[in-house]
C-alpha cells in the first residue's frame, strides 16, 4: 500500500523508499551488493534474469546451458575475456560472435550499448550502411540488425536521454571544442585568430574574460542534463540538494568577482580555477576521525560527481559565446520538444552516434 502523500509533494521517508525498492524493475543496491560479492568477498554473485534483448540475440549465437561444440569453441577459453567470470557458473550466457570470439551476455550488452554507432572504417573495410560495433579481441565489425532504440522500454528512456546528452557534451568538450573557440571572433569575444596558429597554440593563446550574464545563463545546461539522470527516488538526484544549491551560489559569486576583475583565461586555466573553487565551496562540519563516522557520508551520494561536472561546464560556459553555444542549446531544445519526450528521436542524428 502506498503511504499517504500530499498532492504535488513527495516525502523523503523510509517507507517511500521501501515501497519503491519492492516495485522497481531494477535497484542500485542489488548491483552494489553483487559487486561486493564479486570483487571483495570473491564469491560467485547470482545471475540476473535480464529483460529480453532481441537486438543482441539476433547478432550472436547464445549458448545458455552447455558449451558449444568443439568446432565452434576455438576461442571460448575458461572465462569471459572482458569480466573474467567463469563460463556457466559465475558468468552470464556465452555469446559467440561471427568472428568466433566470445563474450558473456552482460558484457556484450554493455559493449553494444556503449559503443555501437557509425564509426570510422579501417582501410579495406566495407561500410555496412548501418550502426555497428567491433569485437574487443580482433576489431572485426558486426552490423546491428535491430536498432537498440527499437527495443527501449519506457522505464529506460529517462536514462538514455541523460546518456545521450552526456555523450553530446563529451563531443563538445573534445572534437568540437576547437571549433567553438574559433567562433569567438564572430561574437567579438576575441580578435581574429592568426592563420599561422596551430591547434595547440589556439587552445593555449585564446583567452577571454568572464562575462557574468552569459556564463550564468549557460549554467542551466549542465544542471538540466544532470537532472535527467533517473534515480530510484527522485530526491536522490543531487541537483536540487542544499549542497548543490550552495555550490551553485559559490560558483556564481566567483563568476561575479572574475567579471569585475576582467582577468583573461584560456581553457585549461578556467577549468582548473573553477574546479578549485568547487572543491572549496563546502566546508561541512563533521567528526575529524574518519573511522568515528561509522561510514556515514559527508555529502549526498553523487554530489562529488555532480560538483565536478557543474564546475567543468560552468568553466566551459565562460568560453561559449552566443554563436558557439547555439548547437548545444538547439540539441537540448530538441530533447524537450513535446513529440520527442517519449521516443528515442536521436537515433538518426549523426552527432550523437557512438564511435566504436
Amino acid at each position: 500500500m502506498m503511504p499517504p502523500m500530499v498532492e504535488g509533494k513527495e516525502y523523503d521517508c523510509w517507507w517511500v523508499r521501501l515501497h519503491n525498492l519492492f516495485h522497481a524493475s531494477y535497484d542500485r543496491a542489488f548491483f552494489h551488493a553483487r559487486d561486493q560479492m564479486d570483487n571483495v568477498l570473491q564469491m560467485a554473485p547470482p545471475l540476473i534474469n535480464w529483460y529480453p534483448r532481441p537486438d543482441i540475440e539476433a547478432l550472436v549465437t547464445v549458448h545458455r546451458d552447455i558449451p558449444p561444440p568443439p568446432a565452434q569453441a576455438k576461442y571460448l577459453g575458461d572465462a569471459c575475456p572482458a569480466c573474467s567470470r567463469t563460463w556457466f557458473t559465475e558468468s552470464e550466457y556465452a555469446c559467440r560472435l561471427h568472428c568466433g570470439h566470445f563474450l558473456c551476455l552482460e558484457c556484450l550488452t554493455q559493449h553494444v550499448d556503449s559503443s555501437a554507432g557509425r564509426g570510422k572504417l579501417l582501410p579495406g573495410e566495407t561500410d555496412p550502411l548501418t550502426k555497428f560495433f567491433r569485437c574487443i579481441e580482433c576489431k572485426s565489425i558486426t552490423a546491428l540488425l535491430v536498432d537498440r532504440t527499437a527495443v527501449t522500454r519506457p522505464d529506460e528512456l529517462p536514462w538514455w536521454r541523460w546518456k545521450i546528452c552526456m555523450r553530446r557534451l563529451e563531443k563538445e568538450a573534445s572534437e568540437f571544442w576547437l571549433v567553438r573557440l574559433q567562433t569567438l571572433p564572430h561574437s567579438g569575444w576575441f580578435r581574429d585568430i592568426p592563420q599561422d596558429w596551430d591547434t595547440d597554440r589556439q587552445v593555449k593563446e585564446i583567452r577571454v574574460h568572464v562575462r557574468y550574464d552569459d556564463a550564468v545563463a549557460f549554467m542551466h545546461v549542465p544542471k538540466k542534463v544532470w537532472a535527467m539522470l533517473p534515480y530510484g527516488f527522485s530526491l536522490d538526484n543531487p541537483v536540487e540538494s542544499c549542497e548543490a544549491l550552495a555550490l551553485e551560489k559559490c560558483l556564481k559569486g566567483e563568476l561575479k568577482r572574475l567579471s569585475v576583475e576582467r582577468k583573461l583565461f584560456n581553457t585549461k586555466e578556467i577549468l582548473d580555477h573553477m574546479a578549485n573553487v568547487g572543491r572549496g565551496a563546502l566546508k561541512p562540519v563533521v567528526v575529524e576521525d574518519v573511522s568515528a563516522r561509522l561510514g556515514n557520508p559527508v555529502t549526498p551520494p553523487g554530489y562529488e560527481a555532480y560538483r565536478d561536472f557543474l564546475c567543468e561546464w560552468t568553466a566551459r560556459g565562460v568560453l561559449m559565446c552566443p554563436m558557439g553555444r547555439m548547437p548545444i542549446l538547439e540539441f537540448l531544445r530538441d530533447m524537450d520538444k513535446e513529440g520527442n519526450k517519449k521516443k528515442a528521436w536521436w537515433k538518426d542524428v549523426r552527432d550523437v552516434f557512438f564511435d566504436p
